[in-house]
């Protein structure tokens, strides 16, 4: 065999080690903790995780619709610029965009400690359900701003422009011509 084989091989096993040792471990697991984990932590997690999917897709898809709308079809000064910023938080991932909120924002945040200087005292709970899902759809809505706007583009100002000459208002125009479900039958 070739040395290049052999590195790539025991490279290979070196990082599959911990997926296999997962694997095997859960034979040996007592049954009394998959009851516990059953009785007392499933439904929680599953409604917190369903809770988050909604709430996550709900502020993304409103976040992303409402910019790119805003951005492809009115025209503004500093347009381009606020196209480049709405693009910027795919270079910070989620679980980094959360640690800058938490700093930011927790009882010993940047936040609280400088209005403590001022002798105001304000509990904000940053650590909920609610937060998260923000923060996550702050991480994730520009998928969603980048498909909407492409939709914008290829639909053109032109389909808008007639529905205002029919007397349609322009937010009007906006949910006849881009939230309809297209004709199946």
């Amino acid at each position: 065999m070739r040395p290049a084989t052999i590195i790539f091989v025991a490279l290979s096993l070196l990082l599959i080690t911990p997926v296999f040792t997962l694997f095997v471990s859960w034979g040996h697991l007592d049954p009394s903790l998959w009851q516990h984990l059953l009785n007392y932590t499933l439904l929680d997690v599953a409604t917190n995780t369903l809770l988050l999917l909604i709430l996550t897709a709900t502020f993304a898809c409103i976040l992303g619709v409402g910019t790119a709308a805003v951005v492809t079809l009115t025209d503004f000064p500093a347009r381009k610029l606020f196209h480049s910023l709405f693009l910027f938080p795919f270079v910070i991932p989620s679980y980094v965009l959360g640690f800058i909120y938490i700093s930011a924002f927790d009882s010993s945040g940047l936040l609280q400690n400088y209005l403590r200087t001022f002798g105001i005292e304000i509990f904000i709970n940053v650590r909920n359900i609610f937060i998260l899902s923000i923060v996550f759809a702050l991480a994730l809505f520009p998928y969603v701003y980048l498909l909407c706007q492409q939709a914008f583009i290829s639909q053109g100002r032109k389909m808008i422009e007639c529905a205002k000459t029919l007397g349609h208002k322009p937010l009007g125009c906006f949910f006849l011509l881009s939230c309809q479900l297209p004709n199946l039958g």
